[in-house]
């Protein structure tokens, strides 16, 4: 009997084990590995509501970073992509807002209103579906990356720490030689 019990305590313990480990590993997932091409996208820019595409900053290092109004960490980052790069002709900051799966106008008010009180000038696009969501395998915001001038990826990371500010500025740098 005790033995039956030890047992069904490990066999709980085990499967509560996998499921945290699953979930753990599942939220720093982005299936973009360091030296993949990015794939390519077309999205709506916020602003002009033209359509744009990743291809047309190719020759530039793109810092690209996936974010939403309703995320602390990810005004975090964009207060820090603003100071850092606002005035660095080398380097287009393209920022894709994962907001909702059904963006209304109401949506797009809001997300215009709060760039603006952040003064926000970089190019934002609108993940209306979330199919570049989808593409990227973005799964925690913010999540950033780093493409060279190839349009290949030389840094991706999920959320936004301290340390991934040196992290980012180092990259950029040893790309912009």
């Amino acid at each position: 009997m005790e033995r039956r019990y030890i047992l069904k305590r490990l066999l709980i313990l085990t499967v509560c084990f996998a499921f945290l480990l699953g979930v753990a590993l599942s939220s720093f997932a982005v299936c973009q590995k360091i030296g993949d091409v990015a794939p390519g996208f077309e999205l709506e820019e916020l602003n002009s509501g033209e359509l744009a595409k990743l291809s047309d900053y190719k020759g530039k290092v793109i810092l690209l970073t996936f974010w939403a109004t309703w995320c602390p960490r990810c005004w975090e980052e964009l207060d820090y992509i603003k100071a850092r790069f606002e005035n660095e002709d080398r380097v287009a900051v393209l920022l894709v807002n994962m907001e909702t799966q059904s963006l209304s106008p109401l949506h797009v008010k809001k997300i215009k209103k709060k760039a603006k009180e952040h003064q926000i000038k970089f190019p934002m696009f609108l993940d209306k579906r979330l199919k570049v969501w989808e593409l990227y395998c973005v799964n925690s915001l913010p999540t950033t990356l780093v493409l060279d001038k190839e349009g290949k990826v030389a840094f991706v990371e999920p959320n936004f720490y301290f340390e991934s500010r040196e992290k980012i500025e180092d990259i950029i740098k040893d790309l912009l030689k």
